[in-house]
């Protein structure tokens, strides 16, 4: 079949297909045209919301304002437990206090005279005192002992007794170490032990490390001292042993499984004397 368009009346060969080009698009049926076809596209899963992680500070901050509006109109004592158990505790008047009081942090030399007179410090040396309300308990002992002696050392001895039962600044600064210390702190000269300390024989009180209250005792009987000197050590060894309820018993139970220990002799005749003056 030939078409029409073809055999038209300019009959060219341009002129064919030029309607070739112009032929019209193929017509579509009459009625409601179909719905176009669209690609099936599963919805986007978007992972699951974290909830913001807020600095504990911020934590604490927002708590309490929760407590503090608890407590004007809504009180609940669950969330007031919770709210107790964030905060932090206030530290006392006596943690405020300095370890030390430097003169070096003072007007003069003058104000260190007049607080010495006053008795609200105890010297050290002419430059150095710790505040006598920071000695007054056992943890500002603790702390004071703990800025005089070096680090890795446990305080024993004198100082581990003036740590425990107070009374008057001992002139020497005993410690437990296996190196060796020449510099005095603040006047008072280091005097190291190099001895095996069991861990049972250790306590330790805030950051400081002493010996216990029994071995305590027991160093301090084993010390040989003058006869002027003895007197002053068993009156402390009786204010220790009664302060922290120390037997002479079991000081001479703990004397007797260590027969070495330097000064063996010495310790048993000072309690064996304490014994009696019971």
């Amino acid at each position: 079949m030939t078409d029409s368009r073809l055999t038209s009346s300019a009959g060219s060969p341009s002129d064919a297909g030029t309607a070739l080009l112009e032929r019209p698009a193929i017509m579509q049926p009459s009625g409601p045209t179909p719905a176009t076809a669209q690609t099936f596209r599963p919805p986007l899963r978007r992972p699951p919301s974290r909830p913001a992680r807020r600095h504990p500070s911020k934590a604490r901050s927002s708590a309490w304002k929760q407590g503090i509006l608890e407590e004007q109109g809504q009180p609940d004592q669950v969330t007031r437990r919770q709210i107790a158990s964030l905060s932090k505790p206030k530290p006392s008047a006596s943690d405020s206090l300095p370890d030390l009081v430097l003169l070096s942090k003072l007007p003069g030399p003058n104000s260190m005279r007049l607080l010495t007179q006053y008795r609200l410090v105890e010297p050290l040396d002419p430059n150095a005192a710790y505040l006598s309300e920071r000695a007054s308990g056992i943890f500002g002992r603790a702390a004071i002992a703990k800025r005089l002696i070096p680090y890795g050392t446990t305080a024993c001895n004198s100082l581990a007794s003036w740590v425990w039962s107070g009374g008057l600044f001992p002139p020497y600064l005993d410690v437990v170490s296996s190196s060796h210390f020449r510099t005095p702190m603040y006047s008072h000269p280091l005097r190291v032990h190099n001895r095996k300390l069991p861990f049972e024989h250790m306590m330790k009180l805030g950051r400081l490390w002493t010996t216990s209250p029994l071995r305590t005792a027991c160093d301090l009987a084993c010390e040989e001292r003058s006869d002027e000197d003895n007197s002053g050590k068993v009156a402390s060894l009786h204010t220790l042993m009664e302060q922290y309820q120390v037997s002479s018993n079991a000081c001479l139970n703990l004397l007797a499984a260590n027969p070495r220990w330097p000064g063996h002799n010495s310790g048993i005749e000072t309690f064996n004397l304490l014994r009696k003056l019971a």
